[in-house]
């Protein structure tokens, strides 16, 4: 059987200055992203792309319905679940004539948003502010029970929205770790803290470092592989 042939409207190009090749993406939000190194031409990609292109489209089958064109609108949350901390928020919006959104929580696990609730811009941010709030109270308080645990040091924490990495750990000791990570199950969550923990004392993927998160969490293989999945996990009104 043929197979569709790939156009330059089916991809979208992202550039990195830490690619040094070509790379193959397919998200749930994005569809098909190409990441390329700062400076590649970008008339070299058709010919790249279209012998994987039975793979591309076995990838895209895989997302099926939760696979959203280029430029859909997301429709605005009346809840949020978080799996990582077991929380459901109800989301309640008032309009007000306030020029600037306010962001409260309520008993009840209630997030209210109070002003301008018809830009969607403005709600967007709120929430995404309100997400990093409760991302680093989560987060670090779990990567302080898990380094005290293990005995693994770090010097402090940042929570960032990061698109290709839940998270990072820096030669000084300070682990960012990505606010999205709210919407993975726990053991995926511990997976990573654990991952940049052990990087606290192995900067590096070598057997040292291997060994140790072997000790930390002998599943880590499984579960990273689950993390490679889950971007689809991520809400489309966060994304867009």
């Amino acid at each position: 059987m043929g197979h569709q042939s790939s156009d330059t409207n089916a991809w979208r190009i992202r550039r990195s200055r830490r690619a040094r090749h070509v790379r193959l993406k397919v998200d749930p939000v994005d569809g098909l992203v190409v990441v390329v190194p700062t400076g590649f031409d970008e008339r070299l990609l058709p010919a790249l792309i279209e012998p994987q292109w039975p793979w591309i489209q076995k990838q895209l089958r895989r997302f099926g319905d939760s696979l959203r064109s280029p430029g859909t609108v997301a429709e605005l949350p009346e809840e949020i679940t978080l799996p990582a901390a077991g929380q459901t928020w109800r989301i309640n919006y008032a309009t007000s004539n306030a020029s600037s959104l306010r962001v409260t929580t309520q008993p009840d696990q209630i997030v209210r948003l109070r002003g301008p609730v018809s830009d969607r811009a403005q709600v967007r941010a709120a929430l995404k502010r309100w997400l990093t709030r409760t991302a680093r109270s989560h987060l670090v308080e779990r990567l302080d029970e898990l380094g005290t645990r293990y005995g693994l040091a770090w010097a402090r924490a940042t929570i960032r929205y990061q698109r290709s990495r839940w998270g990072s750990c820096s030669s000084s000791g300070t682990i960012s770790l990505n606010a999205q990570l709210m919407f993975l199950p726990p053991e995926l969550v511990r997976c990573v803290l654990l991952h940049e923990l052990c990087h606290t004392r192995h900067m590096n993927h070598g057997p040292r470092f291997w060994a140790l998160l072997d000790s930390c969490e002998p599943d880590h293989r499984h579960l990273h592989r689950e993390l490679c999945r889950s971007r689809a996990r991520i809400p489309a009104w966060l994304e867009r």
